[in-house]
């Protein structure tokens, strides 16, 4: 047996201990979430032991300072495993062993809990009395107070069920027009459309022939349930027939170019009749006054003569319906025909518009 390989030998038997409990403190560390040295550069890729968030700024800051007592606590093992070492390390080769205690460079303390929040106290708000003397009254008098009668809603609840998880809401102003109250409403009416004449005139020394014209309005008014009560006005612009013509001193002009423009104000009425769902049938009539201006040049193929216009009032009415269908909260569409009546040119009118109830 070779002497001199004894003392190398004892040495490494005596530090395997040492080395172990450093390697195990070591696996202890990195189960708790620590990681050191080159473990620190590797760890993120893999794991990460901080919370994705936190229910308060208290909750992090306790967790944050756990996490440093724990650092703490793993440094100072590993400072008395290096001190324990050192010391061994002397006694073995050099035979000296000082006796000194190993010192800890970090002071732990304890635990870091969270701190115990007491629930909010709840105040209840008690009204002052009122002392004032009441007059007593009998008992009949409370139950039935005079001129109080109950109110019948005729088995209606407030909303009323389509299907299940479905109710339609039963607001005043989402009722249709036909199906609303006794309290008046206001209504605001344009529209546009064509003006096709309804007749010729046709006399021994004249005859005028109007085209196809177009025609605005603008009725406006008041809506109690089904009704309403309003004023219209129309303007309708239509241009003579180039065979039109005029019998004056024995020769005959025919029209070169002409146009008659009529302006009428009624007192209009109308009745809604509902047809489907949301469709009604609006039946409108009214009566009022037209004033009406003839512009034409004439020529006899020889000269040119020009008409100067001269205005005309006269009687005018209108007879008519359109279908309304009410697509939005207080808004519809309307569709109608119409007779417009006055002296020169009584027409039949084609429109489209939009009624606006407020």
């Amino acid at each position: 047996m070779n002497v001199q390989f004894l003392p190398g030998t004892l040495a490494a038997f005596a530090l395997f201990p040492l080395f172990f409990s450093i390697f195990a403190s070591k696996a202890k560390a990195e189960e708790a979430g620590f990681y050191l040295e080159d473990d620190a550069l590797t760890a993120g890729l893999y794991e990460s032991s901080f919370p994705t968030a936190y229910e308060s700024l208290s909750e992090k800051r306790v967790f944050h300072q756990n996490r440093i007592r724990g650092m703490k606590r793993n440094l100072n093992d590993y400072s008395t495993n290096l001190h324990e070492l050192r010391r061994r390390f002397r006694q073995i080769f050099y035979g000296r062993d000082d006796g000194s205690s190993s010192e800890t460079p970090f002071a732990i303390g304890a635990e870091v809990a969270l701190p115990e929040v007491a629930p909010p106290k709840r105040v209840k708000y008690f009204p002052p009395r009122d002392e004032s003397p009441r007059p007593e009254l009998p008992s009949d008098v409370l139950l039935n107070p005079p001129g109080f009668e109950p109110a019948d809603h005729g088995g209606e609840l407030a909303f009323q069920v389509d299907a299940p998880g479905q109710f339609i809401e039963r607001r005043a102003n989402s009722i249709p027009v036909a199906e609303r109250g006794s309290r008046f409403d206001y209504y605001l009416f344009p529209r546009i459309g064509y003006s096709h004449p309804a007749k010729k005139h046709v006399f021994s020394d004249t005859m005028k022939e109007y085209k196809v014209g177009h025609s605005i309005a603008l009725s406006t008014g008041v809506r109690r349930g089904p009704w309403t009560l309003g004023i219209d006005y129309s303007h309708r612009h239509n241009d003579l027939k180039r065979r039109s013509f005029v019998i004056t001193g024995g020769s005959t002009y025919h029209v070169q170019n002409g146009e008659n423009n009529s302006m009428a104000l009624l007192l209009q009425s109308s009745y809604s009749l509902p047809v489907y769902s949301k469709l009604y049938l609006v039946l409108r009539g009214g009566l009022g006054g037209a004033r009406y201006k003839i512009k034409a040049t004439v020529n006899n193929g020889i000269m040119s003569v020009a008409i100067p216009p001269e205005p005309n009032w006269c009687f005018a009415g209108l007879a008519g319906g359109s279908l309304s269908w009410v697509f939005a909260e207080n808004v519809a569409a309307h569709i109608g025909l119409h007779y417009y009546h006055e002296d020169e040119v009584p027409s039949y009118n084609a429109d489209l518009g939009i009624e606006f109830d407020f």
